[in-house]
């Protein structure tokens, strides 16, 4: 499947709240967590999302791998919410379909100077 980039800001803008963050469990190893080829594990990210075309508000999860202590501190949620590399990919299994969203990394504060414009956005 194909990726495609996600804009960022775009996307912030549409998000309402942060609902938490948890592993992603890998089901062929009895529920542990899921891990990258290169055993970093993974996780998903919450986000209540409010689309205007649409009554109701909806949990979207963005995935995404890193250590636990690499982990943001979910104490800085008021913070803004920025992204960098966010991704999104169609995906079909049978008759069910959805949009998977990923990311390299996220931030419930500024970015360091390293930083691009479009890689980091305030919610």
């Amino acid at each position: 499947m194909r990726e495609v980039d996600v804009d960022a800001g775009a996307f912030v803008e549409k998000v309402k709240g942060v609902v938490g963050i948890e592993p992603v469990e890998d089901y062929e190893t009895e529920g542990k967590q899921s891990t990258t080829k290169d055993g970093v594990p993974k996780w998903k990210l919450q986000v209540l999302v409010k689309n205007p075309r649409v009554r109701k508000p909806e949990v979207v999860e963005v995935g995404f791998a890193a250590h636990s202590h690499e982990l943001p501190d979910m104490a800085d949620v008021g913070e803004g919410l920025y992204f960098r590399g966010l991704k999104a990919m169609l995906w079909e299994q049978g008759n069910r379909h959805g949009l998977a969203v990923s990311c390299q990394a996220f931030s419930f504060g500024p970015w360091t100077s390293t930083a691009r414009e479009g890689e980091a956005v305030a919610a």
